[in-house]
């Protein structure tokens, strides 16, 4: 029987300790691709908009979900998300 990688399963388990976090996203993130799924990202995660829904209080605590989605990815990458923000705008 093959044995199984269960290194990504450390990451869940906190194995990893916070640099080699910041290593992995930075090294995802900062790829060519990495790059376009994060704009991706900053879209679907509300970054782009306000988050609140007039009279919905489920969809406002919905979006709010999503930035915070967002941003616990740009603290992991360890960059200051409004730095990023003038980045995605002035693209």
């Amino acid at each position: 029987m093959p044995k199984i990688n269960l290194r990504w399963f450390r990451v869940f388990k906190g194995f990893l300790n916070h640099t080699d976090i910041q290593v992995h996203y930075r090294g995802v993130f900062k790829s060519p691709m990495g790059q376009e799924v994060l704009r991706d990202l900053y879209k679907t995660c509300c970054m782009n908009s306000r988050s609140y829904v007039a009279g919905c209080p489920d969809a406002t605590a919905f979006n709010e979900g999503r930035r915070s989605v967002f941003l616990d990815i740009t603290r992991k990458m360890g960059i200051d998300p409004e730095e990023l923000e003038q980045e995605m705008c002035d693209e």
